[in-house]
């Protein structure tokens, strides 16, 4: 008898710690999900459902811009690129490791559906995955560190890096993008007619995919990598010499470029980067 006594209370006794385990690990989830919700950040528009505009800039990060069928903007700032990116352990020379700084800050404001984001430390290393509604134009800058997607807008796009790549994906309007190390890529659903586009890398391969009823004049010129298309183009090369004789020194310069009409001819779509190649397709 008095043994399964003891085995009742022992049993009691191992449902009570269960049942604490359990609460803790409740109450821990629901810090980390209201933690998690803390840094959402939620900006009503001012005329919901009208077209507008985004413009974030960073000096070291990445910025990843996604549309959706909604009427806010949804920012969601962190202070590691974990979706790219793992950093690397840093040795000191006292055995010390570095592993990051989750140090950040952040400014967005809002009027007339133009939504300004910026750091408040500009320092810091951040990654910016943003959500807009689908109709809107997207301003996005970059420098170090970090990369820049925009996917599935329907809007003018400028994306400009310095170190990392740029890419544009299930976009419909225009763009004009800009890289000085890094990859470009761009594929679009639509284009908006008679508007000029312009894709330059000075380190890094240029790819964009046009629809294949896409109107333009295409303006091609690559250093030292090589262009391909699908496309039909009337090719013509130029060869533009230019001269100057200044304080006894003569110079010429000779710039190759390569131009083609595409379905009988457009708006100019300039395409140009130093060391690497250039590949215009059609879908």
């Amino acid at each position: 008898m008095k043994m399964l006594h003891s085995t009742r209370r022992l049993s009691i006794k191992l449902i009570h710690i269960v049942l604490l385990m359990l609460l803790v690990y409740l109450l821990a989830f629901s810090l980390a999900q209201a933690q998690n919700q803390s840094e959402e950040i939620r900006i009503p528009l001012s005329k919901p459902g009208q077209a507008g505009e985004l413009k974030v800039q960073l000096l070291n990060g990445s910025i990843i811009v996604r549309g959706y069928e909604g009427n806010e903007v949804i920012i969601r700032p962190s202070s590691d690129d974990d979706e790219d990116h793992e950093e690397e352990e840093e040795e000191t020379e006292k055995g010390l490791r570095k592993i990051g700084s989750s140090s950040f800050g952040l400014e967005a404001v809002e009027e007339n559906n133009r939504v300004h984001v910026e750091p408040t430390f500009p320092n810091g290393t951040m990654l910016l995955e943003i959500q807009v509604p689908t109709n809107f134009s997207v301003k996005a800058q970059t420098v170090n560190n970090g990369r820049i997607r925009i996917e599935n807008v329907r809007g003018e796009i400028e994306a400009t890096n310095v170190n990392g790549d740029i890419s544009l994906e299930k976009i419909s309007g225009s763009a004009v993008a800009n890289t000085v190390n890094g990859e470009l890529t761009a594929t679009f659903e639509e284009v908006t007619p008679d508007t000029p586009m312009s894709f330059t890398s000075l380190n890094g391969d240029i790819d964009v995919t046009f629809p294949a009823s896409t109107k333009m004049l295409a303006k091609m010129k690559s250093a030292n990598g090589e262009i391909y298309t699908d496309f039909d183009m009337e090719l013509n090369q130029t060869n533009n010499r230019e001269t100057s004789n200044k304080g006894g020194v003569y110079r010429v310069r000779l710039d190759n470029q390569v131009s083609g009409k595409v379905n009988g001819g457009g708006p100019e779509m300039y395409f140009e980067n130093h060391n690497g190649d250039i590949v215009i397709r059609k879908r």
